[in-house]
């Protein structure tokens, strides 16, 4: 998964009031886009595995794939069928201690 840094800065220089909004906002919409299509391919039986270690290998990937030296990789989805159960023997902390609601 890559973002386009060029409509970043093309957004901070053309809305300068919001310039340090927008690398947040990017990483916000690539997150909201990894969700959706982690939650569909579950959804859909596959088992799914989201990298964020892309320093590891963009340079080698971008050379191999002649990307555009403007786009940066923000992750890896790998997915395919699921050899096992990744929560079978996963235990959770119960909801109340991982999470505030605030009424």
């Amino acid at each position: 998964m890559y973002q386009d840094t060029s409509v970043i800065k093309g957004l901070q220089e053309s809305l300068p009031m919001y310039k340090d909004n927008f690398p947040i906002w990017a990483q916000q919409a690539s997150g909201m886009l990894k969700y959706t299509i982690w939650t569909s391919l579950a959804e859909e039986g596959y088992g799914v595995s989201i990298q964020h270690y892309t320093e590891l290998v963009e340079t080698e990937v971008n050379k191999e794939l002649n990307i555009d030296p403007s786009w940066k990789m923000v992750g890896q989805i790998s997915f395919g069928k699921a050899a096992q159960n990744p929560d079978a023997n996963k235990t959770f902390e119960p909801i109340e201690k991982r999470m505030l609601v605030i009424k």
